[in-house]
């Protein structure tokens, strides 16, 4: 989430945009592989229905929650035309456009879900040992999505998604959702690897030299023009792309695997992915507010709005959703796995 908030802020923008591209290479991959090493790959149907229902909801609850504040700062738009961009769900048709990643997940979820159904009804092994299955569905959900952005989903359906779909997008970036299925594949993947041999028990010196080595990898191939833009459809040098966006999540693994080791960054970083949706949603009001305020000639203005806009979240999260059951039940509404199954199958309730 840090590296979300650093690069939406319009002073690095302006002043350090290198930096930001270097983010962009692999920061919304990295949030779909995080989501996948939350995911249990051995389980029906149902389960990835319920993670994906409760994705959408929290989409709907924050985009109609902030509704008002959109409508007093845009009144021109009108209400219909900004409830009809939140319903579409891209970056370009919601004002609060850090949100788009919500519905592209829900997509991508319901695509793990199916794809690992279908996996493990034809794999007759030991699933607990054999995780290659995954591991090429990665790769295949991947490659297929990039393929598309770069090659022939624009001619699709060109003029039938919000004004074209060269300026929006599919509706909830369904085109992004197969990328990102890849990814959280990539995370189920990388969560057994991991375990199995003790990465998390590596010495800090092997960390260190290992997240040196691929930032340099990865700035090598920056140099040769690589872009990455998920929201904006854009993947530069797709095969040197893709393997920019492994190598970034490779050393942000290793790197929140080192902070790990200390207690106090350890307890600072799990404030900030606890409170990873509510900095989503405010982090780039407060960091606008807080250039109009202070100004934008300084790198200092930079850090102050990046600090702020990680810090209000948390403060809010901590001590008014999670002190209140009713907010917490509003900011995350949740539908239990028995109520997913009444669902499914049409059941009355």
């Amino acid at each position: 989430m840090l590296l979300v908030v650093v690069g939406h802020n319009q002073i690095l923008m302006g002043q350090s945009l290198s930096l930001v591209k270097f983010i962009y290479l692999f920061h919304m991959p990295l949030f779909f592989f995080i989501s996948g090493i939350t995911l249990k790959p051995d389980q029906g149907l149902t389960y990835y229905f319920t993670r994906a229902i409760n994705v959408i909801a929290v989409y709907f609850v924050f985009s109609f929650l902030v509704l008002p504040f959109v409508l007093m700062k845009n009144p021109d738009d009108g209400v219909f035309n900004i409830v009809l961009g939140i319903l579409y769900g891209t970056g370009h048709t919601i004002e609060v456009a850090p949100l788009w990643f919500i519905p592209c997940l829900f997509f991508s979820i319901v695509l793990v879900g199916l794809a690992l159904v279908i996996s493990n009804h034809f794999n007759n092994t030991d699933r607990e040992s054999n995780r290659s299955p995954i591991f090429f569905l990665a790769l295949l959900f991947i490659g297929v999505g990039v393929f598309l952005i770069n090659s022939i989903h624009y001619y699709l359906i060109d003029n039938l998604a919000w004004g074209s779909l060269k300026n929006s997008g599919m509706i909830w970036s369904i085109d992004i959702a197969i990328i990102g299925a890849g990814f959280i594949l990539l995370g189920m993947y990388a969560k057994v690897f991991v375990d199995k041999y003790k990465i998390t028990e590596i010495k800090s010196i092997y960390l260190i030299v290992s997240i040196v080595c691929a930032i340099f990898v990865m700035l090598g191939l920056f140099s040769f023009g690589v872009d990455v833009d998920l929201n904006f459809r854009k993947i530069a040098h797709y095969p040197l792309a893709m393997l920019c966006m492994i190598l970034g999540i490779f050393f942000s693994i290793l790197f929140s695997i080192f902070l790990d080791k200390y207690t106090y960054l350890s307890t600072i970083l799990s404030s900030i992915g606890k409170s990873t949706l509510l900095i989503l949603l405010f982090h780039n009001a407060i960091q606008n507010h807080l250039i109009f305020t202070i100004g934008d000639s300084k790198i200092y203005s930079a850090v102050i709005g990046i600090v702020i806009a990680i810090l209000i979240p948390i403060v809010l999260d901590k001590f008014v959703v999670n002190k209140y059951e009713l907010f917490r039940k509003i900011v995350y509404p949740k539908l239990s796995i028995n109520l997913a199954s009444k669902i499914m199958v049409g059941k009355r309730f």
